[in-house]
Formats: structure tokens, sequence, C-alpha cells
């Protein structure tokens, strides 16, 4: 579906149509409040941080029918 698909990219163009928060009838309730909830954490954590690194070696996903994710994900961060 996408070009390295592991990588998180937040400037990614979507050529498709995601089904994060279903469609139609069954469009989620809360997607929109989950958005804001989204941008309001994501930009206070990138005015608080200078810099973060991923511990690869230690990384744990989760792939499931349902989840895509990480059960372990250790991030070191340098504050401003």
């Amino acid at each position: 579906m996408f070009d390295d698909p592991d990588d998180y990219r937040i400037g990614r163009e979507i050529g498709c149509k995601l089904v994060s928060f279903g469609s139609g009838a069954h469009f989620c309730l809360g997607a929109h409040l989950a958005r804001m909830e989204a941008r309001v954490a994501l930009g206070a954590l990138l005015r608080r941080i200078r810099n973060y690194e991923v511990d690869d070696d230690n990384v744990v996903r989760v792939h499931s029918s349902n989840v895509r994710g990480f059960a372990h994900l250790p991030i070191s961060v340098q504050a401003r």
C-alpha cells in the first residue's frame, strides 16, 4: 500500500482511502476528537524536545488482524 510502510513520515502523500476510523454509517464518532488530541499532544512534545532516538534493537512489533503497532518502543529523548 505504501512505500516503506514501517517508516513514520508525517508528510507522506496518501493516494488511497484509509480505513483508520471506518467510513459511511460506521464512521467513528470520536475520529475528530482523536485527531485533535494527537495534534495537541504531538505539538506539545515537539516544542519540548530537541532530538530523539529509537532503540531499533529492542523494538517489539505487534501484528494481528486488527492491530499493527508496537508492544515495546524504547526511545531516548533530548530535551530543549
